[in-house]
């Protein structure tokens, strides 16, 4: 396991987005790095 860093905004947001999922945070913040992972593979592009 790794550790990322935040700032409190981004931390706050990952937060209540995952409670609005209800699922914890861990599990928020894989799901959507593999989603984007995905959509990068799938269309080649750059998503951001």
């Amino acid at each position: 396991m790794k550790n990322v860093t935040l700032n409190n905004i981004d931390y706050q947001m990952l937060m209540e987005l995952s409670k609005k999922q209800g699922v914890n945070l861990n599990s928020f913040v894989s799901t959507l790095v593999n989603n984007l992972y995905t959509e990068m593979k799938r269309t080649g592009r750059k998503p951001l």
